[in-house]
């Protein structure tokens, strides 16, 4: 089991699981989000996310059309990012 929170601790997950599809990704989109030359993610099963935080599940932003990001309405970190089948974090 891996966990992650945002910074003040209203968005807490956990996802069971294996990871599936660890990748580097240096395309424009990531990399204008991200600010940085490349964002490192994995994915894990959507089905095996759990929102466990007192803030529940994060608020949603469409980045792309197949694409999701999840941040923290308190703190407006970002926590996660979904896409139709699975969900990723780096």
């Amino acid at each position: 089991m891996r966990t992650g929170r945002c910074q003040c601790g209203n968005i807490v997950y956990q996802v069971e699981g294996i990871p599936d599809d660890p990748h580097l990704c240096s395309c424009r989109h990531e990399t204008r989000i991200s600010g940085g030359p490349a964002v490192l993610w994995v994915g894990f099963r959507k089905n095996r996310l759990m929102w466990t935080g007192p803030g529940g599940e994060p608020t949603w932003y469409a980045t792309w059309p197949t694409l999701r990001r999840g941040f923290c309405p308190r703190c407006v970190m970002q926590a996660e990012h979904v896409s139709r089948y699975v969900v990723s974090h780096g």
